[in-house]
């Protein structure tokens, strides 16, 4: 049987990955505290197109009795290195464990906050709070280019890239990992848009589901992710245990708006300059400008932009107006295009101060059509449990006959209550087919639970929360795991784009 795990935490501020700056911080070496970390705690969950995507959290309590982890201590070797944005990374080890990896991640984030409290009549300490690689989503706006019959996978790992979440390996990135995906959304475009509202509209197109994993992945999940896979422990004891099954769950009226539009045929002007713009000699200015409708003036994407012509797109004269010298000759123009918008650069050659005249941005609008609504109910459900609706709006869903699988896909799912179940394990570190249970929970996991004496369980299980919870004090430490769960849904249902489930046999029916 292995040894109780030695936990780690290591800071990078350079991201040099072969010399981290800052030293381990281990404890729970043999029972005794060898650092001065006092303890750590890490909550992690899933989002969905029921529950809203946000960063993971954790936070660390340290010994800060000399003073060494101050952020304004000048004297302190950690000064300047442990401040705000500095990576984190927390890990358990296990002596002796066969099998399988030694280093079992459980946070990768960077820091937001370092709190000392110095007064003497309390123990000095210093808590550090962290956030995992979404906050990145959560702080950061985008503007898109326009995507046109585009896989939803990719559109999502395009979204995760803009934000610097890429697809490398190694301590210094944040990384995403995207499951194969064969939904195609017609239109898509994003214009000024906070990036992890965009992650979470992707995610509800198509009742994808997305999280952080402990190394760090950002990881966008196919909507039957839940229904693969084999338990990765099983469980029939557990520090506390809370079960319910209610139906706040259930829905058995779906109704999903979506949002076609069309291409126009012509090339027409989408956006302007109202008003004259100064252009001192040997210089430039730089604008935006929104695509606007030419049929009701809503703002609009658009597609097939045409890169402006002096003379024809736009003119500067010496004279606001137009009077005075044409200097168009001697204007250059640039503009970069998105999704709805562009940024438009003008430079000024000539010797004289000179006045934009005109300027104009041409294309072909993406038009919006009349809104796509539909609804399903089902009666039996509504007869027990009464009317249970559920609604949103999407506008990557275009296609009617997507929207009616997808509506019947959550009236499938959430028509029935499901079980809610909550269990806590303390200290166990038992070795199963080299795996050590509690330090390698990640999210998603099919784990099986049994507890047949009083709640009459045993089934799998779908990890959809995990909090860790470390701490040391005097009588030893302890390591609590809790995790939310959800119950195992096998639906029977034919999925044509899946390798195992798209195998039709006797007890399957036509899937979404």
């Amino acid at each position: 049987m292995p040894t109780f795990p030695t936990y780690s935490i290591k800071w990078n501020a350079t991201g040099d990955t072969a010399a981290p700056i800052g030293s381990f911080l281990n404890f729970g070496v043999a029972g005794t505290k060898a650092s001065d970390v006092l303890a750590f705690s890490i909550s992690r969950g899933i989002g969905d197109v029921f529950t809203g995507l946000q960063p993971g959290e954790c936070e660390i309590v340290l010994d800060n009795f000399a003073g060494a982890y101050s952020p304004a201590n000048a004297t302190s070797s950690y000064y300047n290195v442990l401040r705000p944005g500095v990576q984190v990374y927390i890990y358990g080890e296990v002596t002796g464990e066969v099998g399988a990896d030694l280093e079992h991640e459980l946070f990768f984030g960077s820091i937001d906050e370092i709190r000392v409290r110095p007064e003497l009549d309390a123990p000095r300490q210093v808590t550090i709070r962290c956030r995992d690689g979404l906050k990145f989503l959560q702080d950061k706006t985008i503007t898109t280019s326009m995507f046109i019959s585009y896989n939803i996978g990719s559109l999502a790992s395009a979204v995760l890239s803009l934000c610097n979440i890429r697809g490398d390996v190694g301590f210094s990135e944040f990384t995403q990992a995207v499951d194969d995906i064969n939904d195609v959304t017609v239109f898509a475009s994003f214009d000024r848009r906070e990036a992890l509202g965009v992650l979470q509209e992707i995610a509800e197109a198509g009742g994808y589901k997305s999280y952080v994993d402990g190394a760090g992945v950002v990881r966008f999940r196919n909507r039957y992710f839940d229904q693969e896979g084999a338990a990765a422990a099983s469980y029939n004891n557990f520090f506390s245990m809370d079960y319910a099954r209610s139906d706040e769950s259930v829905y058995n009226r779906i109704q999903i708006t979506g949002q076609p539009r069309e291409r126009s045929s012509s090339v027409s002007t989408l956006a302007w300059v109202t008003t004259p713009v100064e252009i001192t000699a040997s210089a430039g200015v730089g604008f935006f400008l929104t695509y606007l409708d030419p049929t009701n003036s809503e703002p609009v994407f658009a597609d097939t932009m045409v890169l402006p012509v002096n003379s024809s797109d736009y003119t500067t004269n010496t004279q606001s107006g137009g009077g005075g010298t044409d200097r168009t000759a001697t204007t250059s123009a640039s503009v970069t295009f998105f999704g709805g918008s562009a940024v438009c650069s003008l430079f000024n050659g000539s010797g004289d101060t000179v006045y934009l005249n005109k300027f104009q941005v041409r294309g072909q609008p993406i038009q919006r059509k009349p809104n796509i609504t539909v609804e399903v109910n089902d009666s039996s459900s509504q007869l027990v449990y009464g009317l249970k609706a559920f609604s949103f709006e999407n506008n990557l869903i275009a296609e009617q006959f997507f929207l009616e699988d997808y509506a019947d896909f959550i009236r499938l799912r959430n028509r029935e209550p499901s079980d809610a179940l909550s269990v806590v394990i303390r200290n166990d570190f038992s070795d199963i087919a080299g795996a050590v249970r509690m330090v390698s929970f990640e999210l998603a996991q099919l784990i099986h639970i049994r507890e047949p004496d009083n709640l009459g369980i045993n089934g799998l299980y779908s990890i959809r929360g995990l909090e860790h919870s470390v701490q040391f004090n005097e009588a030893g430490w302890i390591h609590e795991v809790k995790l939310d769960l959800d119950a195992f849904r096998d639906q029977k249902n034919l999925i044509l784009d899946h390798a195992t489930f798209g195998v039709l046999d006797g007890d399957r029916q036509l899937g979404f």
